[in-house]
């Protein structure tokens, strides 16, 4: 009879497990005694941080599927703190004036939100409810009292920060507004700092070349708009206030906003807030010392928003808006030749006011959907952030939405429930 284990598939098998284990024995003696200092050494210069990725916001349509309110991805540069005033850079100021200096000349801005004037005599400019509770809470940080003064708070600025008299005034606000920026986050748990929205390729090329792995660029999103008009219906989003903290975000950390979270502030964008809302994902990034991304692993997937469809037909409100802009105007001219001629005559009793604004409705009369609905003075949603210092000085007040706040006399639009109301009873 014929063994069951033969001598030659014995010794084969025993050669088999004596090569396979020759090769791991020789693997790990290269890893960890011939290569184990270089590896050790990128280990170390190596760092794997936590990110959010953040998710996209919901779109907004109208009723037959035109886009008016959507995303787009953009570049945000953020400034890596421990790399800025790690030992490697001698003077971090002068570093922040470089950066400055590269985004003015690019063309592009960056966020300096800190409320003083760029150029002395250092005055507190009109502030914004989150300007003013940020400046609060470094106040209470930094022990300075609540009634300190743009200039003493300037010259405490050049102390705290050790910026060399050899800076200028202008010079030494630019600095201090970025040092103020990156310190604030400190004083009052928000969004990390954003130190260039939506920056232009050109911009990363050339502060990459200049100051390599202290800017790091993250992918973000920005609302983006189809349409000039509806601006009072769509609404805008912006960073969330100290009482958006406390709706949106409790104890629960899977409430899905973050602390740089944009959220609904008028509109639509603000009704339907929790449906348009995404949440963000998380995931672990790991970069070499220069900063090279090498490795993303997602922890958990960004889910984006939800979109919404509304009954208005932008091409009709469009229309109305046009409508109701140069109705508005040929009856203002109206009235200033009027008023003139009653002036001139000395009919004083017959002079009218402005006109201030005015709206318009249209709704589907047998369903009662509303397919326009202007407002005017309106504004540009687009360019909002731009020019909001000047709308919100505009005496007419473009962001009243005249066509769902205003208190107005019915008129005879009312006479026929009036006169059904009679006929009935």
């Amino acid at each position: 009879m014929d063994k069951l284990v033969k001598p030659s598939r014995l010794f084969a098998f025993f050669l088999i497990v004596v090569i396979l284990t020759g090769i791991c024995v020789a693997t790990l003696y290269k890893l960890q005694i011939v290569e184990g200092a270089a590896y050790y050494l990128q280990s170390q210069n190596m760092r794997s941080t936590t990110e959010t990725v953040p998710a996209a916001r919901g779109n907004i349509l109208d009723r037959y599927g035109r886009v008016l309110v959507s995303n787009r991805e953009c570049y945000n540069l953020q400034i890596d703190t421990d790399r800025l005033f790690g030992e490697d850079v001698e003077d971090p100021n002068a570093l922040i004036l470089e950066m400055v200096r590269a985004v003015q000349e690019a063309g592009d801005s960056y966020v300096d939100e800190l409320p003083v004037t760029q150029a002395p005599p250092f005055e507190y400019t009109n502030m914004t409810e989150i300007q003013r509770t940020r400046l609060d809470a470094y106040f209470v940080r930094q022990g300075l009292d609540a009634d300190t003064t743009a200039v003493e708070l300037m010259s405490y600025f050049r102390t705290r920060y050790d910026i060399d008299n050899n800076y200028s005034a202008e010079e030494m606000r630019l600095i201090a507004g970025v040092r103020y920026e990156l310190n604030v986050r400190y004083a009052i748990n928000t969004s990390d700092y954003i130190f260039v929205q939506d920056a232009s390729i050109d911009l990363i090329s050339t502060l990459m070349g200049t100051v390599g792995n202290i800017i790091e660029v993250k992918t973000s999103f920005l609302r983006e708009y189809g349409t000039q008009y509806a601006a009072h219906i769509l609404g805008y989003i912006g960073l969330m206030d100290e009482l958006e903290y406390a709706k949106y975000r409790p104890q629960d950390e899977n409430s899905g906003y973050g602390y740089d979270a944009m959220v609904g502030k008028d509109g639509v964008e603000l009704v339907f807030e929790d449906w348009l809302h995404g949440t963000d994902g998380k995931a672990t990034v790991t970069r070499t010392a220069a900063g090279t991304v090498i490795s993303t692993i997602y922890d958990k997937e960004p889910e984006p928003g939800n979109h919404i469809y509304l009954t208005i037909d932008i091409q009709l409100q469009e229309n109305v808006e046009r409508a109701l802009e140069s109705g508005v105007i040929a009856l203002q001219q109206a009235r200033v030749t009027a008023n003139a001629a009653a002036l001139r005559d000395g009919r004083m009793d017959e002079i009218q006011e402005d006109v201030g604004g005015a709206a318009a409705v249209v709704v589907k009369v047998d369903t009662g959907e509303p397919l326009a609905i202007a407002s005017y003075p309106s504004f540009n949603l687009t360019t909002l952030l731009d020019d909001i210092a000047d709308i919100l000085a505009d005496e007419t007040n473009p962001m009243f939405n005249r066509a769902l706040l205003g208190a107005y006399a019915p008129g005879s639009t009312f006479k026929p429930a009036t006169a059904i109301a009679a006929l009935s009873e």
